[in-house]
Formats: structure tokens, C-alpha cells, sequence
């Protein structure tokens, strides 16, 4: 997380564009990547990180994740931390280490 004092969320979204971008390309060579998801079908993806990056409705977002996203006012509640821990726990494997 960072803040810039007068900047609005435009304005950082674009920082943090530029920055995913730069990261993208100082690893990789390139602002596109290929992914191979462990997809028995051998289906790769190219992934392009050239800004400026598709923005989406949150209404969207939560129709391609099947679930609601949750108010941000209610971020800190404990209820809120149980709810998030029970989506990533279905979402993330996580094996002991």
C-alpha cells in the first residue's frame, strides 16, 4: 500500500500500472508473458501487462467470481476476517509445510 497527498484513485491506479508493467518487464524482457496453468489440455495464455489495464465494474467482478464482494466500511470487523479466511481456504491451496 502507498499514498501520494492530492492524488486521487486515478492517479494511483496509473502509478500502480506503471509499476506492475515496469516489474513485468525488468523480470521478463517483455510486458506480455505466457502462462501455462497445469491444464491437462497443455492451454497456454499470453498476459499482457502494457498499461493502461482493463477496469472493470466491481458488479462485474463479482458476477466472473460467483461470490459478493464485501463492504469496504466493513473490512476491520472480526466477521469480515472469518468470511475471507473461509473464501481463501476454497480458493488457495494451501498444503501444511
Amino acid at each position: 500500500m502507498f499514498y501520494m497527498a492530492y492524488a486521487e484513485y486515478h492517479d494511483l491506479l496509473e502509478i500502480m500500472e506503471k509499476m506492475i508493467s515496469g516489474m513485468v518487464k525488468h523480470i521478463t524482457g517483455s510486458e506480455k508473458v505466457t502462462y501455462y496453468p497445469d491444464d491437462p489440455k497443455g492451454q497456454a495464455y499470453e498476459i499482457d501487462f502494457t498499461p493502461p489495464f482493463q477496469r472493470i465494474r466491481v458488479e462485474e467482478l463479482e458476477k466472473a467470481l460467483g461470490v459478493m464482494l464485501l463492504e469496504t466500511n466493513l473490512f476491520e470487523t472480526e466477521e469480515t476476517h472469518k468470511i475471507l479466511n473461509t473464501r481463501m481456504a476454497k480458493a488457495i491451496e494451501c498444503p501444511p509445510s
